[in-house]
């Protein structure tokens, strides 16, 4: 029995039966609401780069290449047996998509400079199917370094 204040005794169906199928079901409501409102943002720098900064497009596009050459490295020391899928991927179509959807007002100096860059990542990209990790490693903080002299000279 369930002892309130006063000494009152609530009866036994308060603590079973349907009265506490629907406090457990709306305890369950409560819980998956939770969980759904406290999701994970979308990481700054992609927001950035998705729509159409090309800085933020390039050290995206860096760092995706960079995560997979680490991947790539835990792979060929042994760590992970399967090989990454993210080899064969390069870029990826996510950051495919936001390198293509960079626009520049007119094309001049600034949208040549992002184009170099644009080449060397999809360079990058190859030499992570073809080329040792470290090299690949070595490469893409070179490409990272680009990316943020490419925003001093867009400023």
């Amino acid at each position: 029995m369930l002892e309130c204040k006063g000494g009152r005794k609530l009866p036994p169906f308060f603590m079973r039966g349907p009265l506490m199928r629907v406090r457990k079901a709306g305890l369950s409501l409560a819980l998956l609401l939770l969980s759904c409102s406290t999701q994970p943002g979308i990481d700054p720098l992609e927001a950035k780069a998705q729509a159409g900064d090309p800085v933020a497009a390039c050290q995206f596009a860096a760092r995706t290449l960079h995560d997979s050459a680490l991947e790539k490295r835990r792979w060929e020391q042994g760590e992970i047996s399967e090989r990454p899928a993210c080899i064969a991927d390069g870029v990826g179509e996510k950051v495919n998509s936001y390198l293509e959807n960079v626009e520049f007002e007119r094309q001049g100096l600034d949208y040549v400079m992002f184009m170099i860059e644009k080449t060397s990542i999809y360079v990058v990209a190859v030499g992570l199917a073809i080329s040792p990790a470290d090299e690949v490693i070595k490469n893409t903080e070179e490409l990272q370094a680009d990316c943020a002299e490419l925003a001093d000279f867009l400023k």
